[in-house]
């Protein structure tokens, strides 16, 4: 046996007066549903019992409301999304039934998502059963991100063989002489690079292996490479590993395949093959995207701290803890006494601006038009429980008659409101203070109306007060919202811990819970952890940037420091010279960091406005975001020139510290 909160009996269809336990009858024991479904489901239950949501849901006044509900339908074999949402489109319709309670160019609006892309479509009506949505963003940003530090890694390639080129001069022109072609050394070379890679490829694949289950329990997901049995998954490995060895092996092997033999094999110094500038331009390339790397972590991380703190309790959500309970009984008397809790409040589900948990009422705008506005019951102190500060007018107050006149849930009176900002706005309000005093006319649902009265008729309500948007989601915008005092209507405890022992004080209220609850089973939802795994998605996204940009910066660092080192090494007898002509240590540093930083700072000038323009459009994906801040770009530039600094300097200054004698010795 199991037991289930449900509506008790005489609840609205919207929200129940109280809520009942109910035992039900195991039948089944299903599988854990796979880790790629967007269903976060653990318990199913029947909607033909008389208690169920979808029960109360049809036996209330037709046509009213609206709730988080999904209806699952597979498409006959032929039949196309397009044709779905043509039908969808007919049943809203002005003659259809669902349209009773709107009058024209207001309808119900349907929203069809192929199960394939449900887990990528955020909605602003995800169901509690669902997983909150991912990101097509996120998925393509991540990916990018893994082929960017490929493409830093193939530079470092390009960049090293072709200063390192005249290395093989005298085996360049010693084949030449004897007969070889510069096809066969292109193939010779691209042939080598090859040969690099697929050991590079083979190391990837077992660290891929090895890695894949620990970075599956951090995404939470399960996770697994099969490249025996899986032919898409070897063939891509296979091709994406010619794909960059050819890239990175061409320009080298057309570099190493054109020494003239004469000139190698008079035995004079072979200069560096390639062209200076093209390597400058390959490094200026490289750091150009380690700073846009590093830049996309710092917003990415500057965005996921802002949406964590969105909603109700904002970023001091962590001590916030609500409970499912009644606004009035023993739990809610007893659970105050502990000196850990530092203030509560109760509420609806809907209040608490969770996805799925809104429920939508008939509002009439001017001239007659109606729509529909998301409603919200809540007790006296709930906006102060959240440290929510209206924009206009005032709060409910138990000392205004007119705000508490639910309390009876029998009255026909009409309760004060208090709306947020978009529902002012959607009422014509371009100013908050003007909504204050003015009517919201809308339908209240009263409670033991016969379904043969229809819907509920809209009477007025006067605002009271303007609270800013708190949205579900900074995915989505927020719905126009208002909320009003209803303790029957009101079924969560919500409770703000002084944050001393935290640990203790929720087994304190489990404690109380138990005592006056016997045999109920405690649920209590973290407000801070919830809005956690609602951003789960960004969070992995920052810290696998993270990982990817500090990855990259490694990869740029051994390349740079490399390139360094060759270079001051071509450069010895000139550092001589200098020396012997009254440079100093600092003199010489200075001279070879600048050969390094002009490339750096030129791959600044073009990452910061690359940068600009990615993250400009990567945060409008978001309806909420925070800023795109200058300062961002500035640090991430600063550190670009400063890792490059840090990677060549011990060389140059190595260098720049030899005798001048051993210098002028050189070669």
């Amino acid at each position: 046996m199991v037991q289930v909160a449900a509506p008790a009996p005489g609840g609205g269809p919207q929200a129940p007066k109280t809520m009942a336990w109910r035992t039900l009858r195991v039948t089944a024991v299903l599988k854990d549903l796979p880790a790629n479904t967007n269903l976060a489901t653990e318990v199913f239950a029947s909607s033909r019992s008389s208690y169920s949501n979808l029960a109360v849901q049809d036996a209330g006044p037709p046509n009213y409301g609206g709730g988080g509900y999904y209806t699952f339908v597979r498409l006959k074999a032929g039949v196309s999304m397009a044709a779905l949402a043509r039908a969808l489109e007919v049943a809203t319709r002005p003659e259809s039934a669902l349209a009773a309670n709107f009058s024209a160019g207001a309808k119900w609006l349907y929203y069809p998502i192929p199960i394939g892309e449900a887990h990528l479509t955020p909605t602003n009506q995800t169901a509690i059963v669902t997983k909150a949505a991912g990101s097509r963003t996120v998925a393509y940003g991540v990916a990018g991100v893994g082929a960017l530090i490929v493409l830093v890694a193939a530079i470092n390639f390009i960049t090293l063989m072709t200063a390192r080129a005249a290395r093989r001069g005298v085996e360049v022109g010693v084949r030449k002489a004897t007969g070889a072609r510069r096809s066969d050394l292109m193939a010779q070379f691209v042939g080598e690079a090859l040969l690099q890679v697929t050991f590079s490829t083979l190391i990837a694949a077992a660290l891929a292996e090895g890695l894949i289950k620990p970075f599956g329990a951090f995404i939470q997901r399960d996770m697994a490479l099969d490249f025996v049995h899986d032919g898409l998954l070897l063939a891509s490995v296979a091709g994406m590993a010619l794909l960059v060895g050819l890239s990175a092996a061409i320009y080298p092997a057309l570099v190493l395949s054109s020494f003239r033999p004469a000139a190698v094999l008079k035995g004079g110094p072979v200069r560096a093959g390639g062209s200076p500038a093209a390597r400058s331009t390959l490094v200026m390339v490289q750091f150009a995207i380690l700073v846009c790397l590093l830049a996309t972590t710092a917003t990415i991380y500057r965005q996921t701290q802002f949406a964590l703190a969105q909603g109700l309790g904002g970023a001091d959500s962590t001590r916030l803890v609500a409970v499912i309970a009644p606004c009035a009984g023993p739990f809610h008397d007893e659970v105050r006494k502990l000196p850990g809790i530092a203030a509560k409040a109760c509420s609806s589900y809907s209040a608490l601006n969770m996805p799925g948990g809104l429920s939508l009422t008939a509002v009439q705008l001017g001239g007659g038009r109606k729509t529909t506005f998301a409603m919200a019951p809540v007790d006296y102190n709930f906006f102060e429980l959240f440290a929510l500060r209206p924009l206009a007018g005032r709060t409910f107050q138990r000392s205004r008659g007119a705000d508490g006149v639910l309390v009876n849930p029998n009255t026909s009176a009409q309760p004060t409101v208090i709306i947020n900002l978009t529902a002012a706005r959607a009422l014509g309000f371009s100013d908050p203070r003007a909504a204050i005093g003015k009517p919201l006319n809308w339908a209240r649902f009263k409670p033991n109306s016969p379904p043969a009265m229809g819907p509920p008729a809209v009477a007025p309500s006067t605002i009271v007060g303007v609270v800013p948007d708190m949205p579900m989601t900074v995915r989505v915008a927020a719905q126009p919202l208002f909320y009003f005092v209803s303790p029957t209507d009101s079924f969560f405890v919500t409770l703000r811990l002084t944050g001393k022992d935290m640990p203790a004080t929720i087994k304190a209220i489990a404690g109380v819970w138990k005592r006056t609850n016997a045999g109920q089973p405690f649920n209590e939802l973290l407000l801070g952890q919830y809005r956690q795994d609602q951003y789960f998605d960004l969070v992995v996204q920052g810290v696998t940037l993270a990982v990817c940009a500090g990855i990259a910066v490694l990869i740029a660092c051994l390349g740079l420091f490399a390139l360094s080192a060759y270079t001051t090494e071509r450069r010895t007898k000139e550092i001589g010279v200098r020396k012997a002509m009254g440079a100093d240590t600092r003199d010489v540093v200075l001279l070879l960091l600048w050969q390094f930083t002009a490339p750096v700072l030129a791959a600044t000038a073009v990452a910061i406005p690359l940068g600009v323009l990615a993250m400009n459009w990567w945060l409008h994906g978001f309806v909420y975001h925070a800023p795109l801040s200058a300062w961002v770009f500035v640090l991430a530039a600063a550190a670009g020139v400063v890792i490059a600094w840090l990677t060549v300097s011990w060389q140059s200054y190595a260098v720049a510290r030899a005798k001048p004698a051993g210098a002028l010795r050189y070669e």
